[in-house]
This record gives structure tokens, C-alpha cells and sequence, in this order.
């Protein structure tokens, strides 16, 4: 489940208005259903993101700083959707031995 005000991408979209628009749920269902299948590229706004330079203490160099890139909220759904449908995948076919299950 994505978190409802965490940093929103380049789109500007919170995760609350993703989950409280009912009447889009599922457009957003077919377009991420389109892109999963299709496998086209799609624009570069949606591979976009934010970087942000944090701090760590009071920097006096580039490595004092720690990069957060703040992604889609819409490409962060769409690589979830494709996550679970791999993980169910992996699991119901057996395809991982017990040695690698933490991978999971």
C-alpha cells in the first residue's frame, strides 16, 4: 500500500487523491494494464523524478550530502502492480529454492 502524503514526484500527485477518486480507479487500471502489457516506453514525465541533496550534518563536501530522488506517485503504482504480479508469479511456479526466499 503507498503511504498518502508522502513526497509526490514531478506529477505533484499525492497518493490521497489516488486512493479517494474512486471514478478513476479504473482508467488507472487499464492505462498501468497498457503499460505493463504493451511494454512501450512511456512519455519521460513518467520516468522523471525529484532529487533532493539532504545534508548529513553540516556538509563541507558532495559526499555529505545523501540524494533522495522523489519518483511518480502513478510510476511508483504501476512498478508496485508489476512487483506483486512477479512475486505471485515466482511463488506459485516455485521458481525460487528456499536459499533465496529472502530475495522475496
Amino acid at each position: 500500500m503507498l503511504p498518502c502524503w508522502k513526497a509526490a514526484g514531478i506529477d505533484r500527485i499525492f497518493n490521497y487523491f489516488i486512493k479517494k477518486i474512486d471514478s478513476l480507479h479504473s482508467l488507472m487500471y487499464a492505462v498501468i494494464k497498457e503499460i505493463c502489457l504493451k511494454g512501450e516506453t512511456q512519455e519521460e514525465w513518467f520516468y522523471r523524478g525529484i532529487t533532493y541533496l539532504i545534508p548529513k550534518g553540516t556538509p563541507m563536501s558532495g559526499k555529505d550530502f545523501r540524494p533522495i530522488t522523489c519518483m511518480s506517485n502513478l510510476y511508483k503504482l504501476t512498478t508496485k502492480c508489476v512487483t506483486s504480479v512477479i512475486q505471485m508469479t515466482v511463488e506459485q511456479r516455485g521458481l525460487l529454492s528456499e536459499n533465496q526466499m529472502g530475495t522475496v
